[in-house]
C-alpha cells in the first residue's frame, strides 16, 4: 500500500496522448469544489435547496520557472509551451489528469515505508475540463532561456 499525494500535471486534447508539464518550483496542486445549486424560500418559511452539479476547480502555480523545457530539472513541458498550448485551446474541452505518487509501504499495521518511491498512473484522476485562466509574469530574462512566475486554472465541464 501506498500514501499518495498528488504529485504532477498531464493535459491532453484527446485523452491518449499526455502532455506532462513540469514540476519545476510547482506550488501545490488546489483542486476545490463547487457546488451549482439553485434554493428558494418556501410559502411556509422552509428553505428548499437543489443541487444541479457539483464541479472541481483545480489550479497551481509556479514560481521561476524556465520557459524553455530543456532547462527544466525534470525536463518536462514549461512556460512556453503550456502558454501556447493555453492560446490554441482556450475555450475547447481538455483532460487533466492529476498523478499520484509517495513512498510505498508494507501491509499491516504499524508498518515503516520502504523508501521506494511509487508512481500511481493507474490511480490517478482524470477530468474532462477547459482552462478558465492562465497568467504568466517575466522574472528575469537572460540569454538562455526566460524565467517566469506563472499560474492555471482549470474548470470541470
Amino acid at each position: 500500500m501506498a500514501y499518495l499525494i498528488d504529485a504532477g500535471i498531464q493535459i491532453s486534447i484527446d485523452g491518449n496522448t499526455w502532455y506532462k508539464i513540469t514540476d519545476h518550483n510547482r506550488d501545490a496542486i488546489d483542486i476545490s469544489t463547487e457546488l451549482i445549486e439553485t434554493q428558494s424560500r418556501m410559502a411556509n418559511g422552509k428553505m428548499r435547496k437543489y443541487v444541479v452539479a457539483q464541479k472541481n476547480n483545480i489550479s497551481c502555480s509556479w514560481k521561476y520557472v524556465p520557459s524553455k523545457h530543456s532547462e527544466c530539472v525534470d525536463g518536462f513541458y514549461s512556460a512556453a509551451w503550456l502558454e501556447s498550448f493555453y492560446k490554441s485551446n482556450a475555450g475547447l474541452p481538455i483532460y487533466l489528469k492529476i498523478v499520484s505518487s509517495g513512498l510505498n509501504v508494507d501491509s499491516g499495521f504499524g508498518s515503516q515505508p520502504l523508501g521506494i518511491f511509487v508512481t500511481a498512473q493507474n490511480r490517478s484522476k482524470t477530468y474532462h475540463v477547459f482552462i478558465t485562466d492562465f497568467s504568466k509574469t517575466i522574472i528575469n530574462r537572460t540569454k538562455v532561456s526566460d524565467y517566469v512566475d506563472m499560474s492555471i486554472e482549470f474548470t470541470e465541464i
